[in-house]
């Protein structure tokens, strides 16, 4: 089917709209001459059958064309070139159907995605007194009236930044309602860290040391965990993974109930 150069502008501008070429090459048959079969259009654009009779019933179906009934055939016509208002106004319901759709289900689909089934993890270094000032600020960084879980090396041995925080931290903590989980192993500094549970909103237990001695000082809070070793450069590593913390919790709490009947 030879088009002239006006005929292919139209084609163009049907297609930009959203028709098929195949559409578009019937429909610019139909608006240039009278109504024509379904043979009659197979005839004119030399297009197979098949295909000129899916392409006529989508423009009918959208309310581009019409037809008219003369016995048994169906002669399809364009009434009028402004019913494509119409069609684009049919193909807009299509799309906010389907994406009120997508949208509804959506939950399902990242359920299946397998980005969300296989999780990414993030690790960052942080190192010094600094890096462990961040740490703790790091921890406030949930809701209103959450938790942190520490799992701590012998008080004594704690002895960097303790300024800092008793005067920043501790406050921003209390100011947020932020409750805290504290398992020790046991030592004469440990039970006086547990009589100022009360005033850091805090709940120590402590562990015999038989059983609970860490190497380093662990934190797990939301979807994070922290490992700080008290070596010559205070070397902390935070890793985010919802996966990693949740298994750490779990450990915690095994731990937490252990502890439960040494409470001093």
């Amino acid at each position: 089917m030879k088009l002239t150069k006006e005929e292919q502008e139209i084609v163009s501008l049907l297609e930009h709209i959203g028709f098929s070429t195949l559409e578009s090459q019937v429909y610019m048959t139909l608006l240039s001459g009278t109504p024509q079969t379904i043979q009659e259009l197979t005839d004119s654009t030399n297009i197979p059958r098949s295909s000129v009779a899916l392409a006529v019933n989508n423009l009918f179906e959208s309310g581009s064309i019409k037809f008219n009934l003369q016995g048994k055939r169906k002669y399809f016509y364009v009434h009028d070139p402004e019913a494509l208002l119409s069609s684009v106004e049919v193909k807009r319901r299509s799309l906010e159907t389907q994406e009120a759709i997508i949208r509804e289900n959506l939950h399902k689909l990242r359920a299946t995605h397998y980005q969300e089934n296989n999780e990414l993890i993030h690790v960052e270094h942080l190192k010094g007194e600094a890096g462990l000032k961040e740490l703790f600020m790091r921890t406030l960084d949930q809701k209103r009236g959450g938790e942190i879980l520490r799992m701590s090396i012998s008080n004594e041995n704690f002895n960097v930044a303790r300024e800092y925080l008793h005067n920043v931290y501790v406050p921003k903590k209390l100011e947020k309602h932020i409750y805290t989980r504290l398992l020790i192993s046991d030592s004469p500094d440990a039970r006086d860290v547990q009589k100022r549970d009360f005033e850091a909103l805090r709940e120590t237990r402590i562990m015999s040391e038989n059983l609970f001695t860490p190497h380093s000082y662990v934190t797990i809070w939301v979807d994070k965990v922290s490992f700080t070793v008290w070596d010559n450069g205070l070397d902390t590593i935070v890793i985010t993974s919802l996966s990693i913390a949740t298994t750490m919790r779990q450990i915690f709490e095994h731990m937490w109930h252990n502890a439960s009947s040494m409470k001093k």
